[in-house]
């Protein structure tokens, strides 16, 4: 076990490591929403950035998209994404458990849920 140990610790630092910050936001809760990202390499350099209007919705969903969309983008600028090392960084409790498994999401629509996110 100590071995598998071993090789795993090498493996994950051979890992090119992104820290993503997400954000999402809704103006009346449902209102008008916009998410927001930004990557940075293990040097906490930025990498890139996004920020998007989704239209009508509520906070979890505008939060929770963010988390989404940060992950969508990662493909159009990582070339073997299986091979990254991801930290999110969110300020939404709810959409953390939500993600862990948690706590039960109110997102029933198939494009919100957490198997389609990773």
């Amino acid at each position: 076990m100590a071995f598998f140990f071993y090789i795993r610790l090498w493996y994950i630092s051979l890992m090119q490591k992104i820290t993503v910050f997400t954000d999402g936001g809704a103006r009346g809760n449902p209102g008008p929403s916009g998410i927001g990202a930004q990557f940075l390499d293990e040097k906490n350099v930025v990498m890139t950035e996004l920020s998007e209007y989704i239209g009508e919705a509520t906070n979890n969903i505008a939060e929770y998209t963010a988390v989404k969309r940060a992950l969508e983008h990662m493909e159009t600028f990582v070339a073997d994404t299986k091979a990254v090392h991801v930290l999110c960084k969110l300020d939404s409790q709810l959409v953390e458990r939500q993600l862990k498994g948690e706590s039960q999401s109110l997102l029933h629509d198939s494009q919100y849920q957490c198997e389609n996110l990773i």
